[in-house]
């Protein structure tokens, strides 16, 4: 898949983080390979420049506690969330994975800080 970049105030190497595709570049992906190896796919985009890569996350969880949340449904699916407007973790789900998605949702990939902000310190 072809992918281009537009020029911006600040080069980075990630992209479309909390969206269903994150966009990591070659330094993201071998920075943050230990916590993507087993959780990610990575597809190779062709870009006229960089490597680029679209993260298609892996690990579903079960990690949103529905009672706590603020979660609108699927009209006429009411397992299947449409949106959620403010999120509960079930913290003992969500704890050993830095980059998931939820089960029953198409939306946002989530990203551990607790994993991730040791990683991008030494990205800087």
């Amino acid at each position: 898949m072809q992918f281009e970049t537009y020029r911006s105030r600040k080069a980075c190497d990630c992209t479309g983080v909390g969206s269903n595709y994150p966009i990591f570049s070659d330094r993201a992906v071998q920075v943050l390979a230990p916590y993507l190896n087993s959780n990610v796919e990575l597809l190779p985009l062709q870009h006229p420049i960089k490597n680029f890569y679209a993260v298609n996350v892996i690990s579903l969880l079960d990690g949103l506690d529905y009672k706590h949340s603020e979660i609108e449904f699927v009209e006429g699916h009411p397992n299947f969330v449409k949106n959620v407007s403010r999120y509960a973790f079930k913290i003992e789900v969500i704890h050993d994975y830095p980059i998931f998605r939820f089960l029953n949702t198409d939306v946002d990939v989530y990203m551990s800080q607790t994993y991730l902000k040791r990683r991008l310190e030494k990205m800087d």
